[in-house]
């Protein structure tokens, strides 16, 4: 039997593609935020630095602080509360 893989975007097929007319863009990677800002976890699978763990995609969460280019967002998943830190490319600003 084949071993199953157990690499860091395994099982992200349908997390991982972008939509048709989603192209490159620098404004994405540009972007700044402020802290206290609310913001959802949306992956970008053209950018593989700084991308937060798949298991975080769609949450909500609020900016912590900065570290370097990235971002820590603090987040609730069940009862317990995460901090991820993930680059501006992986992250938009709900309005």
């Amino acid at each position: 039997m084949v071993r199953a893989s157990s690499g860091y975007r395994r099982g992200g097929r349908t997390r991982l593609q972008n939509r048709l007319r989603d192209k490159f863009s620098v404004e994405r990677r540009m972007r700044s935020f402020q802290l206290q800002d609310r913001v959802i976890i949306d992956i970008d699978p053209s950018s593989h630095k700084g991308m937060p763990p798949l298991k975080f995609a769609g949450f909500m969460g609020t900016i912590r602080g900065k570290r370097g280019d990235c971002y820590l967002v603090a987040l609730q998943k069940g009862n317990m509360n995460k901090e991820v830190i993930a680059r501006p490319e992986h992250i938009r600003r709900v309005y």
